[in-house]
């Protein structure tokens, strides 16, 4: 009842279709040219930003990291009823962005100056975006209440704006089907001026991320989640543990695997790098070329030009889908934030 009170508070704010997209244009309208859907998609996109750091209050259950905020997880009092703005804001981002990414594939059909190809592909990222916001909003809240595809009526009375949570089991069920479409019809690789939309294994990956963590002891049968019940005491959290979601796990990150994609990014040794940066001798793996040993990589190289510019991420060979942000501020603040006070910082 508090997700469903808290999912459709001020419903008129962010289910209204029009306000969000070049004042109030009718759906008609924002679909009818290239230009305008463009914008719808790019616009859809908005929202990951914020629904990426959607675990972001994990960060503070480390010791020795930001203790300004971070008091009542560390000390085991965070609650239902502790004050966290950040979980309000994900909640309104989450469904602002499943409903921006449904409008686009229930009308993207109306625009005349799209191929079916342009068409199928943008369906494809929105029902990607979708799975992600849904994502977001599991692995935060738990249970959620999983919006009909077609969207809803805004002006239905609250009562029926107010949907109830399903079962964990049944939303997944419905992401796994929905990243599987959205993989038949987005494209193995992107230009790199359009790295930042999804490919078919980023859906895929998703997918396979998804499904481990229905698979794990957290949702695959958690007695500690046993009063988990909606109104009419259906359980939400499956019970029975389900050995089988292991193997489905499995056979998703194959998937993956099978693309053949994506790899770790390696540098060949390099003789001026000194012994400290080098792992110690090792009979079993120094000797052994990689991926069963490092006497053809170097591991530190390989892994410091992932973060010093080295590597452009176009090139990367370990990227699915990221982001990337101009300058360091968020990298500088997390350094600050963990740093001692003897060394300037703010711990």
């Amino acid at each position: 009842a508090l997700m469903a009170g808290m999912a459709f508070t001020s419903c008129s704010d962010y289910l209204d279709v029009d306000k969000y997209f070049y004042d109030q244009m009718t759906l008609d309208s924002a679909f009818s040219k290239r230009q305008y859907v463009e914008g719808w998609l790019a616009n859809a996109f908005e929202p990951i930003d914020q629904l990426a750091e959607s675990d972001g209050i994990t960060r503070f259950l480390s010791d020795d990291i930001v203790k300004y905020d971070g008091h009542d997880l560390q000390n085991g009092n965070y609650s239902a009823s502790t004050n966290n703005d950040r979980s309000k804001e994900l909640l309104y981002k989450g469904y602002e962005c499943i409903r921006k990414a449904s409008t686009l594939i229930n009308n993207v059909d109306r625009c005349s100056e799209l191929t079916s190809s342009e068409k199928e592909d943008m369906k494809g990222q929105m029902r990607f975006v979708r799975a992600y916001a849904y994502w977001a909003l599991l692995r935060h809240f738990g249970p959620v209440p999983l919006v009909p595809e077609e969207g809803m009526d805004v002006s239905l009375s609250y009562e029926k704006l107010s949907l109830p949570r399903v079962p964990i089991d049944e939303t997944v069920n419905f992401l796994d089907n929905d990243l599987k479409i959205a993989a038949r019809s987005l494209p193995l690789r992107r230009t790199v001026n359009n790295m930042g939309h999804p490919t078919r294994g980023a859906a895929l990956a998703l997918r396979a991320r998804l499904l481990l963590w229905a698979a794990s002891p957290l949702m695959n049968g958690n007695k500690d989640l046993f009063n988990v019940k909606d109104k009419q005491g259906r359980q939400l959290v499956p019970q029975e543990y389900d050995e089988a979601k292991w193997a489905k796990a499995a056979a998703a990150a194959k998937e993956v695997m099978n693309l053949g994609m994506y790899s770790l990014y390696t540098i060949e040794p390099d003789p001026t790098t000194p012994d400290y940066e080098r792992p110690p001798y090792n009979a079993e793996y120094s000797d052994k070329k990689f991926p069963d040993g490092w006497a053809d990589v170097d591991p530190y190289l390989s892994y410091k030009s992932i973060f010093d510019g080295t590597i452009q991420g176009s090139k990367n060979p370990e990227l699915i889908f990221t982001r990337t942000k101009a300058g360091g501020g968020q990298t500088n603040y997390w350094v600050k934030e963990s740093m001692p006070r003897t060394l300037s910082g703010n711990n």
